[in-house]
């Protein structure tokens, strides 16, 4: 991602895809990863593979049983679905992942969750 901060994203997609192949079964990061990936994506223009790979991080990360991974993932593709103007998918994906949660609100992760929320309200 510090490519992606230096003005780099083509750089910092093929250093993401790199790890990826090194350590494809290790689910720790990879949902993570996959979720990064997908934001470079997003900001190359490359929407549709940006939104799989959005949706691949929320599945891995469910599977897992990661939450906050699972919010950011879903955080980030709600946040696209809005700008493209399905604001109602947007919403009914992280209303119930955000509805899931009990403690935390003062983190980062879920300010940026009910923020979003509210946006799409």
């Amino acid at each position: 991602m510090a490519q992606s901060l230096d003005g780099n994203a083509p750089e910092a997609l093929a250093t993401i895809e790199k790890a990826l192949h090194v350590s494809p079964d290790e689910f720790a990061w990879s949902s993570d990863a996959i979720r990064i990936r997908g934001e470079l994506r997003r900001r190359l223009g490359q929407t549709d593979a940006a939104e799989a790979d959005f949706r691949d991080a929320i599945a891995l990360a469910q599977k897992i049983g990661a939450k906050a991974l699972t919010l950011r993932a879903v955080v980030d593709l709600a946040r696209m679905l809005g700008k493209r103007g399905k604001r109602a998918e947007a919403r009914d994906l992280l209303a119930p992942v955000y509805a899931t949660f009990t403690e935390g609100f003062d983190t980062r992760d879920l300010i940026e969750a009910k923020a979003l929320l509210e946006e799409l309200a």
